[in-house]
């Protein structure tokens, strides 16, 4: 009898627990390939434990350059590894890596569900699109951000843009691991849907 309601109790906590994990914020563990030879668009967890472009950098083997836009500048910020502690990364924005040999970099992280990332009107916005959203492709993303006028990937097979601009189709299929850019006709907030 003492058995059975052991048994109960520690169902009863399982099924507590479990309810009260699906509410919390879902944590990442995700292979990200980059190429040597190519710029690398990355996408990163929301919340990571990167503080700034050395940090990061110091994290993938083989880095030889970590950057991101400036859209006050309108210039490339780039860190080689050199001294210092380059740029301050910034939440929810792309960057690109560029890396001396191929390799699966491990990135660890979790999202911040309530974080709304400000979209300007007249730049190209580099975001980083969370790894669980329920975007699948270019058109449901281009869909969901207001005053969309352009989705866009780089692709290091052509050397070329893949974009999408609402026209027919779904355009390209969404990475997870990957950063895009956005271009809105109106500047705006969007927080990115997510499972």
């Amino acid at each position: 009898m003492r058995t059975r309601v052991l048994l109960a109790i520690a169902a009863a906590l399982i099924l507590v627990v479990g309810m009260t994990a699906i509410a919390s914020n879902m944590g990442f563990k995700i292979s990200i390939p980059l190429t040597a030879g190519y710029t690398n668009f990355v996408s990163l967890p929301y919340y990571n434990n990167f503080a700034n472009a050395n940090e990061l950098y110091s994290d993938i083997a083989g880095c030889t350059e970590v950057s991101r836009w400036d859209n006050a500048t309108a210039l490339w910020d780039s860190y080689i590894g050199a001294r210092g502690t380059g740029f301050t990364l910034n939440e929810a924005e792309a960057l690109t890596v560029k890396v001396s040999g191929t390799i699966d970099w491990i990135c660890v992280g979790s999202h911040d569900p309530t974080y709304g990332l400000t979209l300007t009107t007249g730049y190209t916005n580099f975001v980083s699109v969370p790894y669980h959203t329920t975007c699948a492709n270019a058109n449901e993303l281009y869909t969901e951000i207001a005053n969309c006028t352009e989705v866009s990937r780089w692709d290091n097979g052509t050397a070329l843009w893949d974009s999408y601009i609402g026209a027919r189709g779904t355009g390209f299929t969404l990475t997870p691991g990957e950063g895009l850019t956005v271009k809105v006709a109106a500047t705006n907030t969007w927080t990115p849907s997510h499972y």
